[in-house]
């Protein structure tokens, strides 16, 4: 590898990114900003782009192509950037039902892509509680279905309880996967930390947030050391 060859993220701007996910992720959301909609809730466009630029006004946004499927659906894609780190985000043209649609109007692209946006947001932090939630609810639908033939569903506080109770063998798993993508290249690991901050409750994103950031440091390291052979 050459001397002059390019290093993604400096310790800086890891810790930088690091520390604007955590602030964010913190923010109170104003409920008034919520709406509901077939059991999942959503925050209103406009107020995730007023709270994040009054948190880092240097922030971007910038939609990106969307995919058409050989269905004739849609997806659309969104990239957002805040304290200089970008992060992509997808999501399916969808009707009331969360079904793909054929065919979307103008307006129906539109709502999504701004739906996109949110979710693209949530990426950075703001608002990601929200998705947390709404993965919850879908999993304590799913315990209440398998329960219901063979004993009475727990109350919902008991299944909250369950679900938030820290697993061992869970927490090494996800241990796991960061450290194998660490292996692989910083790209990978910042990939997979997304996917886990994105898909997975609080109180593992506590115990494995300094984990992260000492592999993400120990990574940058051995690029640059790299980069230096």
């Amino acid at each position: 590898m050459s001397d002059n060859a390019e290093i993604p993220f400096t310790e800086e701007e890891i810790a930088q990114a690091t520390a604007s996910f955590t602030k964010l992720s913190k923010l109170d959301i104003d409920k008034s900003a919520i709406e509901n909609k077939n059991n999942l809730s959503f925050l209103a466009w406009a107020y995730a782009w007023k709270q994040l630029c009054l948190n880092y006004p240097d922030s971007t946004f910038e939609f990106l192509p969307d995919l058409i499927h050989a269905n004739d659906t849609v997806t659309c894609k969104t990239s957002v950037t805040v304290n200089g780190k970008a992060m992509t985000m997808w999501l399916p043209v969808m009707n009331n039902r969360n079904a793909s649609i054929q065919n979307p109007t103008s307006r129906e692209i539109s709502d999504s892509r701004m739906r996109c946006l949110v979710k693209c947001i949530a990426m950075h932090g703001l608002g990601i509680n929200l998705y947390m939630k709404d993965f919850l609810w879908e999993k304590d639908l799913m315990a209440k279905n398998e329960l219901a033939n063979d004993k009475p569903s727990p109350a919902p506080v008991e299944l909250l309880k369950e679900e938030i109770a820290f697993d061992k063998e869970h927490g090494a798993a996800l241990f796991k996967q960061l450290k194998e993508a660490q292996e692989d290249s910083y790209e990978a690991l910042s990939n997979a930390w997304a996917k886990i901050s994105a898909t997975t409750h609080s109180v593992y994103i506590d115990q494995l947030e300094p984990v992260y950031k000492q592999l993400a440091a120990a990574s940058v390291k051995a690029e640059q050391v790299s980069s230096n052979d």
